[in-house]
Parts: structure tokens; C-alpha cells; sequence
């Protein structure tokens, strides 16, 4: 856990001492985008950290900051998403800076209870 310079507290879930790009902790998730209807399943993620405000993921894709995404966790929740900044970790892999839509969302609270419950 870490409140440095952030709003909110924030919940690591890796080792914080390893590159990222070599660690294996982390959460799977998958990154959804949204189509006419519904959300449209795009691949899959690593929820590396998170808090109220949002979280930090990597992925194998190259996503747009202007598209509209959310997360869809292994219960099922769905989380709308922006990206707030995003960095190449190398040639294959991600790292992006999300703020949740809505951060007062109980999927919001679930993901973070799950979180939670993983670091004890």
C-alpha cells in the first residue's frame, strides 16, 4: 500500500523492487471496448495495482486514449475506464494509468475488496 502524492490509497500487487515487464503477480483481467450495443471483448490484462481511482494495468495491446474501455475482472464485474497515461514497457507489453468512470461504483469496492484479501 502507498499514498504517495495520490488522492486515493493504493493496493500494489506485485513486488515493487522488480521491473515490471519481469514480474508474474498481478490480477487477470480482461480489456473491453465499447461497441453499438455492448462491450466487445478485446484481450486479455494484469491489474498490477489499484485503488478508488483507478488502477494500473498491463497489456499486450495498444489501446487509444479517446476509445471508451472497460475492465471485466475474473468475477465478472465490469468497470468503465479512461486511460490517463500509458508507457511501453518493451516491444510486446503495456503499462497503462486508468481512472475508473465512476469511482463510487460497488464493482469498484468488489475489485478493491478482492485486492484487499490477496495481500493478507
Amino acid at each position: 500500500m502507498s499514498t504517495e502524492k495520490r488522492q486515493f490509497e493504493r493496493y500494489y500487487l506485485t513486488d515493487r523492487d522488480t521491473n515490471i515487464a519481469m514480474q508474474a503477480a498481478g490480477m487477470p483481467a480482461k480489456i473491453l471496448m465499447r461497441g453499438f450495443f455492448n462491450w466487445k471483448t478485446l484481450g486479455p490484462c494484469i491489474i498490477k495495482d489499484v485503488s478508488l481511482g483507478g488502477a494500473g494495468l498491463l497489456s499486450p495491446m495498444l489501446l487509444s486514449p479517446t476509445k471508451k474501455y472497460a475492465l471485466e475482472t475474473a468475477q465478472g464485474e465490469v468497470i468503465p475506464f479512461i486511460i490517463a497515461h500509458e508507457k511501453a514497457v518493451n516491444k510486446k507489453l503495456n503499462f497503462y494509468g486508468v481512472s475508473w468512470e465512476n469511482s463510487s461504483s460497488n464493482h469498484v469496492k468488489k475489485l478493491i475488496a478482492n485486492a484487499q484479501s490477496r495481500l493478507k
